[in-house]
């Protein structure tokens, strides 16, 4: 399915070459929702590694298109929202941010959080 995605991606980027497009990479998915954090505190994490295994292949494909097209960018703020090592977290409890309102969507608040990294990032790839 991933040589299938590939390919028709780069379809549809030869087709808008007059237009910059941006790729944004995955975000962390959790085995447990919110609640189920606040309730017992060893829910609030994933396993970091094993999160990144599952994303690996997307974002392969995203990093290689955005190496061939010089119109196309890749923004990946993983390591933003889950500056930990081994484990990443749905709650920054020193800043009290829910970052997820479920196991792989942003909260309002996760949003405002990413959206300085992006208009960052945005700065520094577009002047």
């Amino acid at each position: 399915i991933y040589e299938l995605i590939e390919s028709n991606l780069n379809k549809y980027i030869t087709g808008l070459s007059s237009i910059n497009i941006i790729f944004i990479a995955p975000l962390p998915e959790f085995k447990y929702y919110p609640y189920s954090c606040f309730l017992n505190k060893k829910y609030c994490y994933n396993n970091k590694i094993d999160d990144l295994k599952r994303r690996e292949k997307i974002v392969k494909i995203m990093e290689k298109l955005s190496k061939k097209y010089n119109h196309v960018y890749l923004f990946d703020s993983y390591n933003h929202i889950c500056p930990n090592v081994d484990e990443c977290s749905m709650y920054n409890s020193l800043e009290d941010i829910l970052y997820f309102k479920d196991r792989d969507h942003l909260t309002i608040q996760g949003s405002e959080f990413l959206s300085k990294t992006f208009d960052n990032w945005l700065k520094l790839n577009f002047h």
